[in-house]
């Protein structure tokens, strides 16, 4: 028999549900509105993909982008569209992290040399592209082994691994297209759910933070799910 999960609403609300049912599923139950709104959802303190099968129960929740888990969910997939863009026109970039922040998102690279303003026109100009593909964002879940081989030509992302591997985490990886990153999560359904993005500017910084280990180069962007807030 396959079992039943609870799940705790925000309005105290409990129903139960089969073990193995979606967030989007539970959503789509709850209203059409709220099913067009949705970034991602709540499981206890874990934020978890719409398309995530959930297998526990525990207090839930739907994140849109009036939560701020809703908005990082959002800059967090849009830093993996940034990614895409800038490996996509310079393929020897390695990418390293790219986190969501208070306000938007970054992601680190090691190139050769800092990108130009005239790169920020190119890059911004294949975020949007990638965007209008509309590609499914996807979790797959490896062994160590595995997950080394896949990033074979990125020592950053085998260092994370290792040490992922070392503290028992899960590894996971996201794919878009044919793009993939190392990411724990908490990404939105697709790219069609970022309506503007627009990279703000470039820094240096350094590999964990440390003045000893390589320099990289920073972007930052910030993203909306409607083109109108952006021009707000």
């Amino acid at each position: 028999m396959m079992g039943h999960i609870t799940l705790e609403f925000p309005d105290g609300v409990k129903k139960e549900f089969p073990k193995g049912t979606t967030a989007m599923e539970v959503v789509e139950k709850i209203g059409p509105r709220l099913a067009r709104e949705a970034l991602s959802a709540k499981i206890g303190e874990k934020i978890i993909e719409l398309s995530r099968p959930i297998t526990e129960s525990g207090k839930f929740k739907i994140l849109t982008w009036e939560d701020p888990e809703g908005k990082k969910s959002l800059w967090h997939s849009s830093a993996h569209v940034l990614a895409e863009a800038v490996v996509s026109l310079f393929p020897d970039a390695k990418p390293t992290i790219g986190p969501a922040i208070e306000e938007g998102f970054y992601y680190d690279f090691f190139v050769e040399k800092p990108f130009t303003p005239e790169d920020f026109g190119k890059i911004e100009k294949k975020m949007i592209e990638i965007i209008k593909e509309k590609r499914k964002i996807e979790r797959e879940e490896l062994e160590p082994k595995e997950a080394l081989s896949k990033f074979s030509g990125n020592k950053f992302k085998q260092e994370m691994i290792r040490e992922y591997a070392e503290e028992g985490k899960t590894i996971s990886v996201y794919t878009q297209g044919k793009f993939f990153d190392l990411c724990e999560g908490g990404h939105v359904p697709g790219t069609e759910k970022i309506g503007a993005i627009k990279l703000l500017k470039a820094s240096a910084a350094y590999w964990r933070g440390d003045s000893e280990r390589e320099s990289l180069q920073r972007l930052y962007g910030i993203a909306f799910p409607k083109a109108s807030m952006l021009e707000e």
